[in-house]
């Protein structure tokens, strides 16, 4: 049998609002956004002790923000919590988790359209059939 790996243990977790800005500042319109994540990962390092940038893990929500608008138009500032467990991996996150993330597509929500017509659809059909089978009876 496989051993379980044991849950890692945080022993350090601060908060902070990273001003990205300076790191994009004078980047090219067309790098900002990555800059930005560089600059990110710099300050993660500075401030958490880190010496290999393969131990920082950016959260999904975090990421998302960053990339909000697209790579010409990262966020000026982001408001972070950086976590450090007892392995040397700090995770990054952002400090307010939206707690509904949806993700709407016109197609998604046609399918959606389309499939809630074709259960009413059956469950009418399902109750007629009920109604006229109670009718048969009665007679």
């Amino acid at each position: 049998m496989a051993k379980k790996e044991e849950a890692s243990k945080i022993v350090l977790e601060r908060k902070y609002i990273v001003n990205l800005r300076r790191y994009f500042i004078r980047e090219k319109n067309y790098k900002t956004t990555k800059r930005a994540v560089t600059g990110l990962y710099e300050f993660i390092q500075q401030h958490m002790k880190i010496e290999d940038r393969k131990n920082i893990k950016i959260g999904k929500y975090l990421n998302e923000k960053i990339w909000q608008h697209g790579i010409r138009n990262p966020p000026p500032k982001v408001d972070i919590i950086l976590k450090k467990d007892d392995k040397g991996i700090v995770y990054a996150e952002l400090a307010v988790v939206p707690k509904t993330v949806e993700r709407k597509s016109k197609k998604a929500d046609a399918k959606k359209k389309k499939e809630d017509k074709k259960t009413a659809i059956k469950e009418a059909k399902e109750e007629k059939q009920a109604k006229e089978e109670k009718k048969e009876d009665v007679q």
